[in-house]
């Protein structure tokens, strides 16, 4: 009887195991169903988000991308710096404690073609925060944002789209969150009546937008208009007077400090009421205040001291590696800097000014005759860092330094000859492929192999980014043979095709590039007929 019992007992469990199996079976497979469902969901999401269309902004640049100065930013201490080619980017470094505040100032130039581009990156590497178009225009600013941790920060300065590049300036600055402000009063809008001695305060809202303000006058009065933005990295303020009979009698755009416009003392010539136009130049806009105040009659002029004569500009023949000490003087053309060169040649400029940030403007006049500017007209800083000038052509370069400040400038110009160590090339036989890599524009890699005449050979270069360029030479120099484009079909690869060696010995491939401003890696590959 116990024997039956245990058996029976027995039988039961094994029946119960069984069900929990099958059921742990049913769930692993509902949990693949709906697995599956989410990959096909996230799926069809990321198709839908593709399809949304856009320019992508331009992505974090990597490591070791060409035309990239580095170095340890100082703060409040601008920097210039030039972007020549598409895709380039420069980084700078700097060390933050956690909680502190950066603001960071990326500015072109107007008139350029440079659409500026700040990315901030974390200690490790990841981006924190990026920034297109957040300054006056087409500059970028990252503003009051705070670290998260103390460590290596990496500021990388570019361009946005891929015809974007020039010269710009780059302004650091770190310290405590600014507090938070008591809001202002409502401003208010589209202007209206002001009297003498009043200030209004308004905004300027639209691109365009146009604030009238009128006011009662006698003939003979003498009113001061000042026109002050209180978002000065928005707007740049402009004022016009405008006569009871609708005549446009005298405008301003930066009479007053910075951004602001002031028109001063100026006398009424009859009586009515004026109208004041307030407005931003330009496409900028925001709050701004308007003072109307009582003018004095201003003291005569006393006649201007007769001017010297124009100081004689520094002219100097360059040697490479030497430090100049320079200075230029208000009302000169600047200084001029002569350099003789017998071939390609890669430099690194530096121009540090002594008194600190001002105007200056450096340009570069090559042996064909068309200037290149190496900076903006106009630009502020304090040091002009150029790590690979490519000085393309044989024959005499100029540069010419110069400014539109006031007083004497003080600075130091040092010009050496960079490390040519990046050019590339070694031997090469046939039948085999060969990996290299241009890093800046003009570089020439040589490849050799040995030849026998009457061999007929076949040289091949590609390249994604970079219009390939060979040259066929002997070793004793002559070219045998050169290509650009490929077949002539309008490709970038290079082709030369069926050359038969003269005679046995060796022989080098020239592998370039045929544009300024193209380099990068590139796949050579040379073919003997039969082989």
């Amino acid at each position: 009887m116990k024997q039956r019992g245990a058996m029976k007992q027995r039988g039961a469990m094994r029946r119960r195991g069984a069900v929990k199996q099958r059921d742990a079976i049913r769930r692993v497979r509902v949990w693949r169903w709906m697995l599956a469902g989410m990959i096909l969901a996230l799926a069809a999401l990321g198709c839908e988000l593709s399809e949304l269309g856009g320019e992508p902004p331009t992505p974090i640049p990597a490591q070791g991308t060409p035309a990239t100065p580095g170095g340890v930013l100082t703060p409040g201490a601008p920097i210039a710096g030039l972007l020549s080619a598409p895709g380039e980017a420069h980084r700078y470094f700097f060390r933050g404690e956690a909680g502190l505040a950066v603001r960071i100032d990326m500015q072109a130039p107007r008139g350029g073609l440079l659409d500026s581009y700040l990315q901030l990156l974390g200690p490790d590497g990841q981006e924190l925060i990026r920034d297109d178009d957040g300054g006056v225009s087409l500059n970028s600013l990252i503003e009051e944002y705070i670290l998260p941790e103390t460590g290596e920060y990496t500021i990388v300065s570019s361009s946005y789209g891929s015809n974007s590049r020039g010269s710009y300036s780059l302004l650091f600055q770190i310290g405590t969150p600014q507090p938070t402000l008591t809001p202002a009063p409502t401003p208010i809008p589209g202007g209206g009546p002001i009297q003498i001695g009043q200030s209004r305060t308004a905004r300027l809202a639209e691109v365009g937008q146009v604030d009238l303000w009128t006011f009662e006058a006698r003939q003979g009065d003498i009113v001061t208009i000042e026109m002050q933005t209180t978002t000065p990295q928005f707007l740049d303020a402009y004022l016009e007077l405008v006569s009871p009979g609708g005549l446009t009698l005298i405008v301003n755009d930066d009479g007053g400090s910075s951004m602001n416009a002031r028109i001063s003392n100026f006398i009424l010539p009859e009586t009515g009421t004026y109208t004041i136009r307030a407005l931003g130049n330009g496409e900028s806009r925001g709050n701004y205040t308007i003072a109307l105040t009582a003018g004095v009659m201003p003291s005569p002029t006393p006649e201007p001291p007769t001017p010297g004569p124009t100081p004689t500009p520094v002219v100097e023949t360059l040697t490479l590696g030497r430090l100049y000490e320079g200075r230029i003087l208000p009302r000169s053309s600047g200084n001029r800097y002569h350099l003789q060169i017998d071939g390609p040649m890669l430099v690194e400029l530096r121009l540090e000014l002594e008194d600190g940030p001002a105007n200056i403007d450096l340009d570069l006049r090559p042996p064909d005759g068309r200037p290149r500017a190496l900076t903006g007209f106009g630009l502020t800083t304090s040091l002009v860092f150029l790590p690979d000038l490519f000085l393309e052509y044989p024959g005499e370069y100029v540069f010419a330094v110069d400014s539109s400040e006031l007083q004497p400038i003080r600075y130091t110009l040092l010009i050496r000859s960079s490390d040519l160590t990046a050019e590339g090339g070694g031997a090469i036989a046939y039948g085999q492929g060969v990996s290299g890599e241009l890093m800046f524009s003009g570089q020439q890699d040589h490849w050799t192999f040995e030849g026998k005449a009457g061999d007929i050979v076949t040289v091949f270069m590609s390249a994604q980014n970079m219009d390939s360029y060979l040259s066929l030479r002997t070793s004793g120099g002559m070219t045998l043979a050169q290509n650009d484009d490929a077949d002539g079909g309008g490709q970038l690869d290079a082709r030369i095709s069926r050359v038969e060696l003269p005679q046995d010995g060796s022989y080098v491939i020239v592998a370039s590039s045929f544009r300024s401003g193209s380099y990068g890696p590139y796949r050579l590959m040379l073919f003997k007929e039969g082989e």
